[in-house]
């Protein structure tokens, strides 16, 4: 079966075609469609429906994390349709947002005696209408709208059942993906989504800091960002220049919106856990700015 996922972001439509058999899945091919000012999803649908080589048989999409909201519930019974109608009961007074403006579906996190934990993702019914009404003249047809916090939970369940970088599964683990406009806090714990919240922070905003300090047009700064651009790492302070201490301390500036974010996203994650983080990952394409990672994750870490 041939399956595409398909992300829409600021910067371009990305999306990757997985073919699925006997329970495992290999990628077939990676499309990534630059977004122009001002192009809608739907131009870029089309672009992309008519680069596939093959029209796929499942089509996936997930919401922002800014429009979904989750809870996570322990049901006292094991019956699918009892399930169904104790969610119906405990999400009315759960939601933010009127019942009859809303969607929501579950998946079930696991089973204890004559209990059922569940996973209950909820949305607005208008975010659904949006992106599904994108995909009205592309010739594709989506099967699956999820959202990034059960990706995250899929991802990281199978990523630790390898867990090639020996991480410490009895603690939370929080995910930071970094975006060209936003970054995605995700934390994990013991297979189970407990926070999942979003910032409007990312690579461009470096690439703007660049831009303003030098005085050089917006596509310059971001090539100088690629090219150039770094972070010093506090041992290598001592042996720069004058000018890449202030081009660095310039840039380290705007990434504490980062980690104010992901100190938070540290304290809010021990409460709801009672247990302290034990690993950071950072992904995204942001995530490869040379010193970012070395810039206050290791103290973060080691103060927790």
């Amino acid at each position: 079966m041939r399956i595409i996922g398909i992300d829409f972001g600021n910067q371009s439509l990305k999306a990757v075609e997985l073919e699925s058999a006997f329970g495992r899945f290999e990628i077939q091919d990676y499309h990534e469609i630059v977004r122009d000012p001002g192009q809608s999803n739907s131009e870029l649908l089309t672009q992309l429906s008519s680069s596939l080589a093959k029209k796929p048989d499942r089509v996936a999409i997930c919401l922002k994390t800014s429009r979904v909201t989750f809870r996570n519930l322990t049901l006292p019974s094991k019956d699918k349709k009892a399930i169904a109608s104790s969610i119906d009961f405990e999400m009315e007074d759960e939601l933010p947002f009127l019942s009859d403006q809303s969607v929501y579906d579950f998946s079930i996190l696991g089973f204890q005696k004559n209990q059922t934990s569940v996973h209950v993702g909820a949305t607005l019914k208008k975010y659904v209408a949006e992106v599904l009404g994108a995909f009205t003249d592309s010739g594709l047809d989506p099967d699956l709208v999820t959202s990034e916090t059960w990706i995250y939970r899929t991802f990281l369940s199978r990523f630790l059942t390898q867990n090639t970088l020996d991480i410490p599964q009895d603690q939370p683990i929080l995910m930071v993906n970094c975006g060209s406009d936003r970054t995605t806090l995700y934390a994990h714990h013991r297979g189970v989504p407990i926070l999942s919240r979003e910032i409007h922070w990312g690579g461009r905003n470096l690439t703007t800091t660049i831009c303003q300090k030098f005085g050089i047009p917006l596509g310059e700064a971001e090539r100088t960002k690629i090219d150039q651009g770094f972070i010093l790492a506090p041992s290598q302070r001592e042996s720069a220049t004058s000018e890449q201490i202030e081009f660095s301390d310039s840039l380290a500036s705007q990434v504490e919106t980062l980690m104010d974010a992901i100190r938070q996203a540290e304290l809010t994650t021990k409460s709801l856990s009672n247990n302290s983080l034990g690993s950071i990952l950072l992904t995204g394409g942001s995530s490869l700015f040379p010193g970012l990672a070395d810039k206050d994750i290791d103290a973060i870490l080691a103060y927790i």
